[in-house]
């Protein structure tokens, strides 16, 4: 239960930190690569559901199993989580408007 708790703050804290983490801005590593990129490349960077994925399967692997149908299923779980967290913060800030 614990492992599962983990692996769903760290997949949403991880997709938040390389979505609008102020971090990333402060080093140059989000203009670098927008620079650097294909722009549809950098858009997986600026995406809940993609960013959210490939967070996910790197928790995945990381914290659940080194099974590939483990953590790829953990990529997928990761793009629902990132999605809906998402879509509720949208409601909660546009709420107050």
């Amino acid at each position: 239960m614990n492992t599962l708790i983990l692996f769903i703050f760290a997949t949403i804290g991880l997709t938040n930190i390389i979505v609008h983490g102020k971090i990333l801005d402060n080093i140059g590593l989000r203009s670098f690569l927008k620079k650097n990129l294909y722009s549809e490349i950098f858009e997986l960077f600026e995406c809940y559901e993609c960013t959210g994925f490939w967070s996910g399967v790197i928790m995945g692997a990381t914290l659940i199993s080194n099974d590939p149908l483990y953590f790829i299923s953990c990529g997928f779980a990761g793009s629902v989580l990132s999605y809906f967290l998402f879509k509720k913060q949208n409601r909660i800030c546009c709420r107050g408007e």
